[in-house]
Order: C-alpha cells, then sequence, then structure tokens
C-alpha cells in the first residue's frame, strides 16, 4: 500500500502483470490530473466571469525532476484542446535563486497565465519577490512548494494571489479543519496537515480494510493480504482529505472532478489561493469544498 506522486510507470506495471502487482496501491489520483485539473480550472475561471486574461498564452517553467515534467508536460499537451497557447515552455535547475533570464523572457511576451511546476518553496518564493519588481498581468499559479508556510514566509506580501493546488491536501470543511487545528495542536504551527493527513488517511482506511477482511494477517501471509487488497479497492472511505475510492484500472485513486462528478465517489482536486502571507491558502475550488472566492492579484494594473 504506497503513496507516490510518480505512477505513469506503476500504472504500466500493474496493467503488464496485474497478478504479480494485485496489491499495489497508490491512494492519491495520478499527478497527469494536475495538469488536466489546471487547464480545467482557467478555463471554468475564464467561461464564469471571474478572470478576464489579456491573452490565451500560459507560460510553463518546469524543473529537472520527473514530478514537475510530467505535470508541465501534461499541461503543454492539453493546453490546446482547452483554448490555450503555450507561449514559453522553460526549464530550470534546482537551486534557483535568480529568476532574471526567465523572468526577461517572460516580459518580452507577458502571457495571461504562469504555471509554475517547479516546486521548491524557496525558489518560488525569490520568483514571486523579483516578479514583484515589475509585475505583469499574469495569473501565477505554482505546484506544491506555495502550499508551504516556508513559501509565504520568504515571499511574505508577495505570495498575496498566488494560487497552488493538491490532488490530495486536507479540506476545509468541518473534517478537515477538525483534523488540521488537532494536527498542528500536536506537532507545532510550522506542522502540514497536509502531509500528515496523508498518512493518517492512508492508515485509517489499511485498518478499516483489514478489520473488514478479518485482520491484517501474518507478514508474508499472502491468503490474508489479498483479502485486504480486495477490501481496500472496494472501499470508499471519506478522510480528511476527500474520499478515497480506487481505481480498479490503475490501482490509484479516483480524481474529482477529473474523472468523476460525484464528489462522493473521488478526491477532490483542490485549488487555493493565498489571501494573507500569515495564513494557509483557502480553498477556491472545486464546489462543495470552496470556502472562499477567487480574487484578482492585487498585482494587476488593470
Amino acid at each position: 500500500y504506497m503513496h507516490a506522486d510518480t505512477v505513469v510507470a506503476h500504472n504500466a506495471l500493474i496493467r503488464s502483470d496485474p497478478e504479480t502487482y494485485w496489491g499495489s496501491f497508490q491512494y492519491d489520483p495520478a499527478e497527469i490530473y494536475y495538469g488536466i485539473g489546471y487547464l480545467k480550472y482557467m478555463r471554468s475561471l475564464i467561461d464564469s466571469g471571474q478572470f478576464s486574461p489579456k491573452n490565451n498564452k500560459i507560460a510553463v517553467i518546469t524543473g529537472p525532476i520527473a514530478y514537475s515534467i510530467n505535470i508541465a508536460n501534461a499541461i503543454k499537451d492539453g493546453a490546446a484542446e482547452f483554448g490555450f497557447e503555450v507561449s514559453l515552455f522553460e526549464s530550470v535547475q534546482a537551486p534557483t535563486s535568480e529568476w532574471g533570464p526567465t523572468l526577461a523572457k517572460l516580459r518580452q511576451d507577458p502571457p495571461g497565465m504562469i504555471a509554475i511546476t517547479h516546486f521548491f518553496p524557496q525558489d518560488q518564493a525569490q520568483f514571486m519577490l523579483q516578479f514583484m519588481n515589475d509585475p505583469m498581468d499574469s495569473l501565477v499559479y505554482m505546484q506544491y512548494g506555495a502550499s508551504l508556510a516556508a513559501f509565504r514566509d520568504i515571499a511574505a506580501e508577495a505570495s498575496e494571489g498566488v494560487i497552488y493546488a493538491t490532488v490530495i491536501g486536507a479540506l476545509q470543511d468541518e473534517i478537515g479543519k477538525t483534523f488540521s487545528s488537532d494536527y498542528i495542536a500536536r506537532y507545532g504551527e510550522n506542522a502540514s496537515p497536509n502531509g500528515g493527513g496523508q498518512t493518517y488517511s492512508a492508515l485509517y482506511a489499511y485498518s478499516i480494510a483489514a478489520a473488514l477482511a478479518g485482520g491484517a494477517g501474518m507478514p508474508y501471509d499472502e491468503e490474508q493480504n489479498r483479502k485486504v487488497a480486495d477490501r481496500l479497492r472496494a472501499l470508499i472511505y471519506r478522510s480528511p482529505m476527500g474520499t478515497m475510492r480506487i481505481d480498479p484500472e490503475t490501482q490509484s485513486g479516483y480524481c474529482y472532478p477529473a474523472q468523476t462528478n460525484d464528489p462522493s465517489l473521488g478526491m477532490p482536486h483542490i485549488f487555493s489561493q493565498i489571501k494573507n502571507k500569515a495564513e494557509t491558502g483557502q480553498i477556491i475550488s472545486p464546489a462543495p469544498y470552496d470556502v472562499a472566492a477567487f480574487d484578482l492579484p492585487s498585482w494587476f494594473k488593470s
């Protein structure tokens, strides 16, 4: 029973030899949904009138790690389908503290949207600090790193307005907020309920499946382990992160709304926007988990 965002090779193995990989699960949705979900969300913001970009261009900035590259490629490959044009596809190294060359390219042809899938929070913070020296009317999306307190600590006011997303994050409803407050009370203000909630949800789901199967069994007890795996495949568990349900084709979590329109049958791909540097971002999509509306960032000139 595993968690890893890089799932493409894992799923290929499962499909090629399901008998061998019968007990291998990823309980969150595959990372490809980050790219698809980003494009769908940008399209929905525009179509609903919440955001009117100067153009339909997306600048994609990725890093050297497969996670970042896979998400960036998903955006690049799917952009035209959603009516967007990728005007810049840039790869940076890690760490990156000097963003001058990249910003110069962006300012030569300002895009309506900037998607940064390079996920190191300190690098992202430096991007925003340098971006704000001469900001463009571009909506900035940042992968993962912006969800961490370290990003807001470094970027300060420059963090406000940034959008980030996760396919597995603590919700801001009754269940999610209770978990988050308890987690922070136990582990401190700098603790991450998003990270802790992933392990919590996985172990809780496993304990339910094992109980339904008659016990976890002894190590290498294949017969009992198969019973637990079968229970996991059939389980629908509402965790602080949303609904965990395994797609039998890929043995990874269903994604809402990319794979299902029913929020009770998929883990939500949640988009958040930082409103205040002192607070974690507020969920702005998808319904019914949103707790705030999208705001046009203050750096927009018009």
